[in-house]
């Protein structure tokens, strides 16, 4: 009798079978080490600005952390879109028939993996950026006021993304489309969004993913819906909430449908 201890493995061995999925995550590290490096480096000649500063400002780049959001998404849609386009996801149901439980193995080996990715990225990123900075003086430690929150905020972005992923592969099926479809829920429609001064837009704009990552990563400048600030509390909640649907979606869609 199969255990998900089994369906956990199975699906461990699928995705680091493939020799892209440890260059991918060690190209994420490496991307978000030296945009942290590249900001802790390039501060102004001039002393008297250097206590405007925003460490995690430096530390954590939007546009970086934006494009590891979307590759983590991305990530995550090809772990069930993936399968259904080389039709791999008929071997594996004759295989493993209970459905639920093999979505609910393959969401644990991509949360796991991302949310290691993502704590390296977040600690590595935070070290290098603060040690550059402290050559200016305005470097912080991790117990300096919003630096833990920012740290981890940072790190829970990648699996928060990855089973928002997951869930919109399940629903399309199709590698295309869930790329698309992932890159436009999380990254182009609060974009599109942008600062509307309509309360309940606003709120809209505030529940998506890159908006509380913002709010926790506490930039200096502010998440782009300055008309209703988001609160620390409604972020983690937001995030909460979209692995909930994200994994939700996933099992449900998965355990309903006809392949």
């Amino acid at each position: 009798m199969l255990r998900y201890r089994h369906f956990v493995a199975a699906e461990w061995l699928k995705l680091f079978s493939l020799r892209s999925t440890p260059l991918l995550l060690a190209a994420m590290v490496a991307i978000a080490v030296a945009s942290a490096w590249n900001a802790g480096t390039n501060v102004p000649s001039d002393p008297s600005i250097w206590p405007r500063i925003d460490p995690m400002a430096k530390a954590f780049d939007q546009d970086t952390w934006q494009l590891l959001l979307a590759v983590a998404a991305v990530f995550g849609a090809l772990g069930l879109a993936g399968e259904h386009t080389s039709g791999l996801i008929r071997t594996t149901f004759a295989a493993a028939p209970d459905r639920r439980t093999m979505v609910l193995a393959k969401a644990t080996v991509v949360t796991v993996t991302l949310l290691v990715t993502g704590i390296v990225s977040a600690v590595a990123a935070f070290a290098v950026s603060q040690a550059e900075l402290r050559s200016v003086h305005v470097g912080v430690s991790i117990g300096h006021a919003g630096a833990f929150r920012a740290v981890t905020g940072s790190a829970l972005i990648f699996p928060v993304a990855g089973l928002v992923g997951l869930g919109v592969g399940a629903v399309i099926r199709h590698v295309g489309g869930s790329v698309g479809g992932t890159l436009a829920l999380l990254t182009m429609l609060p974009q599109i969004l942008g600062n509307p001064t309509a309360p309940w837009a606003a709120h809209l704009v505030n529940a998506f993913p890159v908006t509380a990552w913002q709010t926790l990563a506490d930039h200096g400048f502010g998440p782009p819906t300055q008309t209703l600030p988001p609160s620390v509390a409604a972020s983690a909640l937001a995030l909460a909430a979209w692995t909930v649907v994200g994994l939700g979606a996933a099992v449900f869609v998965t355990d309903r449908r006809d392949v």
